[in-house]
């Protein structure tokens, strides 16, 4: 695992996404009093999905992420322009409960979890 070095983790996501079709990435900060830097997921979740990579599943547990109506907007706008690519992202949330569908893409938020994934899924 490749801790607090985000570029050097990006780069290598990058070389790993040129060469394999599935990428799957888990996040977590369970660290009391020790702040790492959370990653900003639209430029990673991009540069992924546009190399040779056609399916990407993040699961984040962290306890500080922010990902709000304007990232899901900017991420499903993307995602619905890429309909050969699969994303499920799932991630804590602190928006109010919704359960719609964008596109070919499912978002579903209970309060406390986001969830977005295609349709089909």
């Amino acid at each position: 695992m490749i801790k607090y070095r985000i570029p050097e983790s990006i780069q290598f996501l990058h070389k790993v996404a040129d060469k394999t079709p599935s990428i799957a990435i888990e996040h977590e900060n369970h660290l009391n009093n020790v702040y790492i830097p959370h990653p900003l997921y639209i430029p990673i979740i991009k540069s992924i999905l546009l190399r040779e990579c056609q399916k990407l599943r993040i699961n984040d547990h962290c306890r500080n992420v922010i990902f709000g109506a304007t990232e899901q907007q900017e991420l499903l706008q993307f995602l619905n322009h890429k309909p050969e690519k699969n994303l499920f992202f799932e991630c804590r949330s602190r928006q109010e409960p919704a359960n719609i569908q964008v596109g070919i893409y499912s978002v579903i938020n209970d309060g406390n979890h986001l969830t977005i994934k295609p349709i089909e899924y």
